[in-house]
């Protein structure tokens, strides 16, 4: 008898719209069917049963570089900027070592409500990785076909690392310190509704979008000390809101720019000089937290 294939450490690729990628990492697939508990006369045991609705489906933690995912992330924007919920058939494919098909799952009527770009770290190198969570109506589970799965290969010159990047909109003197920044994350509510003919919950999308503040952490110098002092004057003690907004491009390893996130509008929320210890011979860090209206992307 032949081993049996396992799940646990295989290929991922990801359908939707006529648009494959392979995954980084392997996403969560939750199946929960929603348990009800009923009580008859004077017995001491409640009677359980699951609901007649069709169990609820969520995707977490489904991961691409952001070379890949860059599609898939502009819909999540375009459907925040509009407040029109985009829903689609997706599958979830997973494949063996050559590539060859062993297990699908289709998610019916599928609706993206969280989009994360992974931070920039000055120091770090890996690729920039796009993070998503979804929910769907129902699930249409499959065995795989053994055919080998089409993933067309972005040119590798279009996935930037997380160590080159540019940040303009804020003062000069602070633009050229900034040594990390935190994760960018697009987040909706979904909520469901039934009708008494279907066992189908309808997903909708709520109209508020979240968007995170964004944290940048600084090397401080005097001069990023003196431009947090007027920021502070001019942000946080006179009131100005909104200063205007912030630009971080993703580069190429030769400085090149491959894509701009704009966050639209922004206001400091914080200011952070951090601290030093007597005898310290490390680099003094502080940080500035932002929050912004609205964020937009571009191939630059």
């Amino acid at each position: 008898m032949a081993n049996p294939k396992m799940l646990n450490q295989e290929n991922f690729a990801f359908t939707i719209d006529g648009f494959t990628c392979l995954c980084m990492d392997a996403p969560q697939v939750s199946i929960a069917q929603e348990k009800i508990e009923q009580k008859f006369g004077s017995s001491r045991f409640a009677v359980k049963t699951a609901s007649t609705n069709l169990p609820k489906v969520e995707l977490s933690g489904l991961s691409m570089t952001l070379a890949d995912a860059f599609p898939l992330l502009e819909r999540v924007i375009d459907q925040s900027l509009s407040g029109t919920a985009i829903q689609t058939n997706a599958s979830l494919i997973t494949t063996d070592f050559e590539m060859k098909s062993i297990a699908e799952e289709t998610f019916m009527n599928l609706l993206i409500s969280e989009a994360k770009v992974s931070g920039l770290d000055a120091s770090g190198k890996e690729h920039v990785k796009v993070t998503f969570n979804a929910s769907a109506e129902w699930l249409e589970p499959a065995d795989g076909t053994n055919q080998v799965v089409s993933v067309p290969e972005p040119e590798a010159i279009r996935r930037p690392m997380n160590n080159m990047f540019r940040v303009t909109g804020l003062p000069d003197a602070i633009a050229r310190e900034i040594k990390k920044t935190g994760e960018l994350s697009i987040k909706t509510t979904i909520s469901e509704s039934y009708t008494g003919a279907s066992p189908i919950p309808r997903l909708h999308m709520n109209s508020m979008v979240e968007y995170s503040d964004m944290d940048f952490t600084l090397n401080m110098t005097t001069e990023v000390n003196k431009a947090l002092n007027e920021l502070y004057n001019q942000s946080m003690r006179q009131a100005q809101r909104p200063l205007g907004n912030i630009t971080i491009t993703y580069c190429n390893h030769d400085g090149s720019a491959l894509y701009d996130f704009t966050l639209m509008n922004y206001t400091i929320t914080k200011i952070d000089k951090g601290k030093s210890s007597a005898g310290s011979q490390g680099a003094k860090e502080g940080s500035i937290s932002v929050a912004c209206e609205r964020i937009t992307m571009a191939r630059a």
